[in-house]
């Protein structure tokens, strides 16, 4: 796949950042019936980055919140 830039900003700018988004290690996975992003810690945790629920009682789980550690 190809990406089409159109921006103001030089090109070494532009992909200095690009490089620096990939560098992350994220997942997604199904914790509790519940997709969400997260990054590796260690063997079993995990901390979360995102959830991509449509329910909005998902979001009010203080055990899911962006930053809290999970287990598997």
């Amino acid at each position: 796949m190809m990406d089409i830039i159109y921006t103001t900003y030089p090109l070494d700018m532009v992909l200095e950042e690009k490089d620096k988004k990939e560098q992350f290690n994220f997942k997604n996975i199904n914790y509790q019936g519940i997709d969400m992003q997260v990054e590796p810690l260690g063997w079993n945790k995990f901390r979360v980055i995102r959830l991509y629920s449509t329910d909005p009682k998902d979001y009010l789980n203080n055990d899911l919140q962006p930053g809290s550690i999970i287990s598997l």
